[in-house]
């Protein structure tokens, strides 16, 4: 899934964080809101390390 959202994204220009919700739901009817907080650069930085994410 990650894969094809990269190629999608390189295809239409945009980072991943800028796409809507109903773009990503496009590759799976997993996605929530909430798949914001993990692919938003800024709040990965805040959040510190992969373990402090849980």
């Amino acid at each position: 899934i990650v894969g094809q959202i990269v190629i999608y994204c390189e295809d239409h220009n945009k980072a991943i964080e800028e796409l809507e919700l109903d773009e990503l739901l496009k590759f799976s009817p997993v996605f929530e809101q909430d798949i914001y907080d993990f692919i938003d650069y800024n709040n990965i930085i805040e959040k510190g390390i992969k373990k402090n994410l849980k």
